[in-house]
């Protein structure tokens, strides 16, 4: 697979998928590609109660979606008659597969990384029941937070994809005040 450091952010297309079944594709069509198609699947941690107790689980940013780097064309054509194709279905707009914007994949992988992991960030609560983030990657997207739930320790941040805002939920651990670490 390809770095991201040689990598620019243009010639991004989007596959479209079952949700929940993201990572079976990408596993697929690495088996199938091998290193010839640089795939990306943004994710996120989120913090669930179970049974009283904070988890953290990782779910796809985009559920149903995965991101494929140029070689889209190519792997269409590759995998006509193989059990793949069945489950290869892009974004088309104006019968050519949809490109992601420049600036919209800049944006996501400077919040997800080359991992393609956006950690949960922190928050603190001061006494006037504001609300700081200071750590994670939503430290520095203050103006696209939408809102903030400290009972289930999650923001909602505006993402702009395929030129519609979409709106994400990550993970926000709320931390006492005192407590910075």
């Amino acid at each position: 697979m390809n770095s991201f450091s040689q990598i620019d952010c243009s010639n991004w297309f989007v596959l479209s998928t079952v949700p929940g079944s993201e990572y079976k594709l990408k596993k697929s069509i690495h088996v199938f590609a091998g290193d010839q198609v640089t795939l990306y699947l943004p994710c996120r941690e989120l913090c669930y109660r179970i049974k009283g107790d904070f988890k953290k689980v990782t779910k796809p940013i985009f559920p149903g979606y995965l991101f494929v780097y140029k070689k889209l064309e190519t792997l269409m054509v590759k995998s006509r008659h193989s059990p793949l194709e069945r489950q290869l279905h892009p974004i088309c707009y104006n019968n050519s597969f949809a490109m992601v914007e420049e600036h919209e994949m800049a944006f996501l992988i400077e919040l997800a990384g080359e991992t393609g992991l956006v950690e949960t960030s922190r928050a603190l609560v001061t006494e006037d029941k504001a609300v700081t983030i200071i750590a994670g990657p939503l430290k520095n997207f203050t103006g696209r937070i939408l809102y903030i739930n400290r009972r289930k320790q999650k923001a909602r941040i505006m993402v702009e994809m395929l030129n519609r805002q979409v709106p994400v939920p990550l993970g926000l651990e709320i931390l006492k005040p005192g407590r910075r670490s």
